[in-house]
């Protein structure tokens, strides 16, 4: 039957494995042309795959009226012969790797390295993702770039739906997770889709997910492995496709051994990780990403880049951020970003953040120049507070 694919494909594969192809003194070529659509597609997809060693013949009826004569066409499907076709293919993996990065031309070589990595990855795959490091390192912004990425790929086509687990609490847990039908318990006077389900299609990120409660990491996973959730109440489960990816600034494997948090969850979502670093231990994109985010073409004096430089930025890019936005709101228009603008942000003392042991080893300066530079930083604040208190301290 022409028409029925896995006959005509299982058929053909069988033929390529008996024929005593020769392709060192033989060469061979397909008529893509002839045959019903199904068979073409299989042609195609065996030819395409090597399984048919061989080139592709297209032929076309003539142009003239009144004439038999015909043209033939070879198609190799060796790409790397098609200068224009492998420039296209590089400039949209550039643009990709470039939205990954929100545009900014970031410079530390480990850092461009793993978002390289993420294009890679990210686009070809539909398993969960787990984003770890440490607060304020760019996990929810990363999260939403790999989102639009799948979905100029196709990927997903439906919404990114943002919860923090840190909000999942109480009663009302389940139902924002999985949803409820109408009467399920007192005062549900309509049925409610949860998150799992608004997100059908598109990407769930749940946010700080090693606040996940214990209660709910069972149903998630179930959700996870098959496809389908239970809303409060029904008597049927829904499906739903949502891709997942998580983010957590916690050591989750620490979190597995102390029996906080499932271990065959955490294999689920952990099928591709991504580690990001703190923005000390980027030092080179430092004032890019500043430059970027105080959204104006001026440029920086020397006393403000250095003084960027030796900043320890305890609360990484959102901290950036905050001075980048706060320069350029209160900067001179006509000048370049100075730093008594925001010499007052750099100089606060900030009281350590609760840290897990995952976040205190990657806070840990990771070179010499992270050491000089928190050492210079304490060295200038302390000088700042005798200078106030006028010696007593």
């Amino acid at each position: 039957n022409a028409w029925d694919f896995e006959e005509v494909f299982s058929n053909l594969l069988d033929f390529t494995r008996s024929f005593p192809f020769d392709p060192d003194d033989e060469e061979y070529y397909v008529h893509l042309t002839t045959g019903t659509h199904v068979a073409q597609i299989c042609l195609f997809l065996l030819t395409e795959a090597r399984y048919f060693p061989a080139k592709f013949v297209q032929s076309s009826p003539g142009q003239e009226e009144n004439t038999a004569k015909g043209t033939l066409q070879i198609v190799d499907l060796d790409l790397s012969k098609y200068n224009t076709i492998a420039q296209r293919f590089a400039e949209e993996r550039r643009d990709r790797y470039a939205a990954l990065k929100s545009g900014i031309n970031t410079r530390n070589a480990r850092f461009n390295s793993m978002i390289e990595r993420i294009e890679r990855v990210a686009v070809g795959s539909k398993a969960p993702i787990l984003i770890m490091g440490p607060t304020g390192a760019g996990k929810s912004q990363l999260a939403r770039r790999i989102y639009e990425l799948k979905k100029d790929c196709f990927q997903v086509s439906g919404n990114f739906v943002e919860v923090n687990c840190a909000t999942l609490r109480g009663d009302s847990s389940m139902s924002a997770l999985f949803g409820h039908i109408k009467g399920a318990f007192t005062g549900a006077a309509t049925g409610r889709d949860g998150y799992l389900k608004k997100a059908d299609k598109g990407i769930l990120f749940l946010d700080e997910i090693g606040e996940l409660p214990e209660d709910i990491q069972p149903m998630l996973l179930r959700a996870l492995e098959e496809g389908v959730i239970w809303p409060i109440g029904a008597t049927e489960p829904l499906s739903t496709n949502a891709r997942i990816i998580a983010a957590t600034n916690r050591d989750l494997e620490y979190e597995v051994s102390d029996d906080s948090f499932r271990g065959d969850l955490l294999a689920r979502l952990s099928v591709l990780r991504i580690r990001l670093p703190t923005l000390a231990a980027r030092k080179e994109d430092i004032l890019p990403l500043f430059l970027h985010y105080a959204g104006s073409e001026k440029q920086l004096t020397a006393r403000l880049a250095e003084a960027l430089l030796l900043f320890p930025w305890p609360r990484n890019v959102r901290q950036l951020i905050s001075v980048a936005e706060h320069a350029n709101t209160y900067g001179d228009p006509g000048s370049p970003f100075d730093l008594p603008t925001v010499e007052e942000l750099l100089a606060i003392p900030v009281l350590p953040l609760r840290q897990n042991a995952a976040e205190k080893e990657a806070a840990l300066p990771s070179s010499a120049d992270n050491a000089r530079a928190n050492a210079s930083y304490d060295d200038q604040l302390l000088k700042r507070l005798l200078r106030e208190e006028e010696g007593l301290i």
